[in-house]
């Protein structure tokens, strides 16, 4: 089955409107993407994304840019835009007609290849420090996930993959945001926003992958777009100021839906969010503790008053700015500006990003 959207249509059946009430289109670019459910389109793509992979490599050879275990076109053409500048430069010295200069490279082809061995074996040390192990952990990142039901990347370009077609519209919902991501967010900044710092949050992101993996700027935005559905769906409005989106995030955080029993029912939209804060403030709250507390129950009244307000700080510091970004992705800019005017600095966000709001 071939589905093409654009992502006007897409946050149209996100918010069952759009723009959504309350926001204008302001600074909106739509894009058309691609949702790949199918074996045959995987394996038909692969020839793309390998030769994608192998500009990506030769950028990183030739270059003084960083390679990135996800780099996108716009590296790709800059480095295109150089070598036809290169070109002009030599037709405008020497004089040289393309033609001539096409010659002159077909001339050289023997001795490009005399030297081949010795260029391959040079290459193969030269790159296997730094490009095999971020090719290796991008194929990893792509594989390894076995609960995945989807995937996008800046090297596929604007393409949806489904690797599991339960909850299909989620999972397209979810990927298309990190399509829209790859547009705002530079390839250069790409490692630092998705290897946050964690320290702050008291645990160890190899013990628990899962929650640093959710702290990862690509997907808590994403999280977040997902409790703000929830929000819009049941205000038919979107929070426009600090104040109300903290009240709304608390009031979706503490609602039954988010939770079975006392655990995370992930088949809620927006229960990663959930999830999220509660093994952050579990984390603090486990910091917190006396020599000789058995539970987090134990707490005082003045150490329960410090995990609420670390709580509170995790809407007012940290989602909010990822929900000033998404208010921008929606095509609101001024909406955007002025909702993050309300956030102060520094805060969450700048510490574990290294980035300013």
């Amino acid at each position: 089955m071939k589905i093409r959207r654009t992502t006007a249509e897409q946050f149209k059946i996100d918010f069952q409107s759009f723009p959504p009430i309350g926001l204008s289109l302001n600074a909106f670019y739509d894009r058309e993407f691609e949702v790949n459910n199918s074996f045959l389109k995987k394996v038909f793509n692969i020839p793309k994304t390998f030769y994608n992979i192998l500009c990506l490599v030769f950028v990183k050879l030739f270059t003084d840019g960083i390679f990135l275990d996800e780099m996108h076109r716009v590296g790709i053409l800059k480095v295109k835009s150089d070598i036809a500048e290169l070109k002009a430069k030599i037709q405008k010295t020497y004089q040289i007609k393309t033609s001539y200069l096409v010659l002159l490279l077909l001339m050289s082809v023997p001795i490009w290849l005399l030297f081949t061995p010795v260029f391959l074996l040079i290459l193969f040390f030269k790159s296997s420090g730094s490009i095999f192990p971020n090719i290796v952990a991008s194929i990893k990142l792509n594989t390894d996930k076995q609960n995945a039901k989807g995937h996008a990347s800046r090297i596929l370009g604007n393409v949806v993959h489904i690797a599991n077609t339960d909850d299909l519209e989620r999972t397209i919902s979810h990927e298309h945001i990190h399509i829209v991501q790859f547009d705002f967010i530079e390839s250069i900044d790409h490692s630092r926003f998705s290897s946050p710092d964690s320290k702050l949050f008291n645990f160890d992101p190899v013990k628990d992958e899962y929650s640093y993996y959710l702290i990862n700027r690509f997907e808590l935005e994403v999280r977040v777009h997902e409790v703000v559905r929830t929000i819009y769906m049941k205000n038919n409005r979107l929070p426009l100021t600090l104040s109300e989106f903290e009240g709304e995030v608390i009031a979706f955080l503490d609602a039954a839906e988010c939770r079975i029993n006392g655990i995370t029912n992930h088949s809620a939209l927006g229960s990663d969010l959930e999830h999220l804060t509660s093994r952050l403030t579990i984390y603090l709250s486990k910091s917190l503790m006396d020599e000789g507390m058995d539970s987090i129950t134990d707490l005082n009244e003045s150490q329960m008053d410090k995990v609420l307000d670390f709580r509170k700080k995790l809407i007012s510091e940290l989602y909010s700015v990822c929900y000033g970004n998404l208010l921008e992705y929606y095509g609101d800019l001024q909406a955007s500006k002025q909702f993050k005017s309300q956030i102060y600095g520094p805060n969450l966000y700048n510490f574990i990003y290294k980035s300013a709001h």
